[in-house]
């Protein structure tokens, strides 16, 4: 629920989940709730409703608020990945794999990789997803096709990594920062509206290099990629990319045609006349395809 909601729900009919609390010192700590309670002081509640536990350990502290929005699934990515990095330097957390990890908390093991995926980026990319939603928190309009969220930097990371193992020479021009800073941009004016293309087609791009493309020009493209601001993913991938997977697609599609073709030779039933006709005159047109493309591939 976007905070803006919350807080229209609370004025209308209070705040119906208690507050977490516990006794710290002579005053209480906030273990759960910090949206609830900035929309009580936001509505000038005076008092609002607790449940009070014991006070925790840290690693206990952590764990309970991991139960907590586990059930109501509340939280953004980003603040699971801060509560669960706390975790992992613990001793009790040390060596552990993420199936491990996920089995301590109740994440998901693909929660968990999520997770270290956002904290080993440097810490002011992780920043930039918090001020994104301390804007959107505080009632600003952030437009989805520039926003700086998570899916954006996991995406960004599996375009970095793809050309960090295809193009290496490109990848150590520009370094990991560079190259965040680089994408950042580019989704901040809006050239890069479309989230899962910078992680799906910019892999592909890369991957090219490999698959038939001239490595000079797949290198070239991935430098514009980074340097031109104006320039798209997709004008990216249909210059040097789509060529090659759409040939690949077609080949495939080729191959289960063939298998069609000839399981339709040796039916004995002879399908009805306007039917066969209709399959006569596709099966001249695919000929006639077939062979203009044929004599472009010579």
């Amino acid at each position: 629920m976007r905070e803006q909601d919350l807080l229209n729900s609370i004025n209308d009919e209070g705040i119906l989940v208690p507050l977490t609390v516990y006794p710290d010192g002579p005053r209480y700590t906030l273990l759960d709730g910090d949206r609830r309670l900035r929309c009580a002081r936001r509505l000038n509640l005076k008092v609002v409703p607790v449940n009070i536990i014991r006070k925790p350990t840290p690693v206990e502290n952590i764990l309970q608020m991991f139960h907590i929005h586990n059930v109501r699934r509340s939280w953004e990515l980003i603040e699971t990945a801060k509560k669960l990095e706390v975790l992992l330097k613990s001793s009790a957390f040390e060596g552990k794999n993420n199936q491990q990890i996920a089995k301590l908390t109740g994440l998901s093991p693909s929660t968990v990789k999520r997770c270290k995926d956002l904290l080993s980026l440097p810490p002011q990319f992780t920043r930039m997803i918090l001020d994104t939603y301390d804007r959107i928190a505080h009632g600003e309009t952030v437009d989805d096709k520039r926003k700086l969220t998570e899916d954006f930097f996991l995406e960004s990371k599996l375009a970095l990594n793809s050309i960090k193992k295809n193009l290496p020479e490109v990848y150590a021009k520009y370094g990991e920062e560079t190259l965040l800073k680089r994408l950042v941009l580019k989704r901040r004016s809006g050239t890069f509206s479309n989230v899962l293309q910078v992680g799906h087609l910019i892999p592909k791009i890369a991957l090219s290099a490999k698959k038939g493309a001239s490595r000079e020009t797949v290198a070239t493209v991935i430098r514009k990629i980074v340097e031109d601001p104006d320039y798209t993913i997709r004008e990216a991938y249909d210059s040097v990319a789509g060529p090659i997977f759409n040939a690949a697609s077609i080949e495939k599609k080729c191959v289960s045609l063939i298998t069609d073709l000839r399981g339709l030779a040796s039916l004995k039933k002879i399908p009805p006349e306007q039917q066969r006709e209709s399959l006569a005159g596709t099966l001249k047109k695919l000929r006639e395809a077939i062979d203009e493309s044929l004599r472009r591939l010579r």
